[in-house]
C-alpha cells in the first residue's frame, strides 16, 4: 500500500516552484519511492535521490559508494528513457521511482505515464541490436531487467541489482 506525504496547501507565491518529486510513504519493509515531475532537471534530482537513499540502506558497507552509483545511473537511464518515449515527458506528465530492498538485491522500478497520446504504433521496452542505447546499458549495470503492463497503458521497468 502506498500513499503520499500530505502537505498543507501553500499559495504559489509563497510556496516557489513546483516540487522536483514528491516522496510516497509505504507500509511494506525495505521500499521507498517518489513521484517525479516531467523534466530532466527532475530526473536528476531523483537520481540524486536513488543514490543518497541506497547508501542509507547499505548502512556504510564498503561497497555503497559503488553500489548507490550503479543504482542511481540504472534509475537515471529508466527516467530518460521514460522521458523521451512516453506521455512522462510532457508537461503534465510524470514518474514513479521505487526502490525495493532485500536479502541480497535491490530492484529500481520506474513506470511511466504510458504512450504519447495519438500514437498508433504501441512499443515495448527493448534493448537494440546493435548494443547501443540505456537498455543495454541497464543490463550491463544490472542481474536483469524486465518491464510489467499493457499496450497502451502505463509501463514499469524494473531492474535488480546485487547487494553484497
Amino acid at each position: 500500500m502506498q500513499s503520499t506525504v500530505n502537505r498543507p496547501p501553500r499559495t504559489r507565491s509563497a510556496q516557489g516552484p513546483p516540487p522536483l518529486y514528491q516522496e510516497l510513504l509505504y507500509s511494506q519493509a525495505g521500499k521507498r519511492g517518489i513521484l517525479v515531475g516531467p523534466t530532466h532537471s527532475a530526473a536528476m534530482a531523483a537520481q540524486n535521490w536513488v543514490q543518497d537513499r541506497t547508501r542509507e540502506s547499505l548502512d556504510g558497507s564498503d561497497q555503497a559508494v559503488v553500489i548507490s552509483g550503479r543504482a542511481a545511473k540504472v534509475a537515471w537511464l529508466l527516467m530518460d528513457n521514460a522521458l523521451k518515449h512516453t506521455r512522462s515527458g510532457t508537461p503534465v506528465g510524470s514518474l514513479k521511482v521505487e526502490l525495493t530492498n532485500s536479502k541480497f538485491l535491490l530492484t529500481v522500478a520506474v513506470t511511466d505515464g504510458g504512450p504519447p497520446l495519438f500514437t498508433e504504433r504501441q512499443s515495448f521496452p527493448e534493448e537494440r541490436a546493435d548494443g547501443s542505447g540505456g537498455l543495454n546499458e541497464v543490463r550491463r549495470l544490472s542481474v536483469d531487467w524486465w518491464w510489467e503492463g499493457n499496450a497502451g497503458t502505463p509501463l514499469t521497468v524494473s531492474a535488480h541489482i546485487e547487494l553484497p
